[in-house]
């Protein structure tokens, strides 16, 4: 009994290993030089709705407080979560503190929404907008175009989450950079280099399974 036979094993010639290396690397290697832009996008839409995600500082809320004076804007929707602050001193809720900034920059507290989120270790974007959404519900306006305001590479997950939570709402994202990103690279950032990573994970989870 033959438990083994003769046959024809094809193997890449070093052309080939030459190709087949190429279409492996390439997509890393895009991705290394591309992706933070990809993920950084900045899309405003024409929107009467900006949610404003308070962990992004309060440089970050301030940026937001100027994307409002720009105008079209009835509500502005401040999003975080208990107990977390930019700083010790700082009121333990970004929400709060984020809806305290806004005001102190000329944002009407009667447009103001201040949503804040039980502490969860998990889909806290989600969960936030969830929220924003349920807020504006309560008050009965409902939005013809909803822009969220956050930093760095969380823009497209966020506006990815914006746009199935108020689906058929039209969705954007105003960007905002802790540094310019045309004057330091993302690898030579210790900050910068952990966003891009983990932003990139948790946008393609995202994509894959909501």
């Amino acid at each position: 009994m033959r438990l083994f036979r003769p046959a024809t094993v094809y193997v890449p010639t070093l052309a080939g290993w030459v190709v087949l290396a190429a279409l492996l690397l390439a997509p890393p290697v895009w991705w290394g030089f591309k992706g933070e832009a990809f993920l950084s996008v900045h899309a405003p839409v024409a929107a009467d709705v900006l949610v404003v995600e308070g962990w992004i500082g309060r440089d970050g809320i301030q940026f937001a407080a100027k994307e409002y004076h720009k105008g079209g804007y009835r509500y502005v929707v401040a999003v975080g979560v208990e107990g977390e602050g930019w700083r010790p001193e700082d009121q333990s809720d970004f929400a709060k503190a984020a809806a305290n900034v806004m005001a102190a920059h000329g944002v009407p507290r009667s447009q103001i929404l201040e949503v804040s989120l039980q502490r969860i270790l998990t889909n806290r974007t989600y969960a936030s907008i969830k929220n924003a959404r349920e807020a504006l519900e309560a008050t009965g306006f409902t939005p013809k175009g909803v822009n969220v305001v956050t930093r760095g590479c969380h823009a497209r997950r966020s506006r990815l989450v914006v746009s199935r939570v108020f689906d058929p709402v039209p969705a954007g994202t105003v960007t905002f950079w802790r540094e310019a990103p045309t004057e330091v690279r993302w690898w030579e950032s210790t900050a910068r280099a952990a966003d891009f990573f983990s932003e990139s994970l948790k946008f393609f989870l995202a994509l894959l399974w909501g």
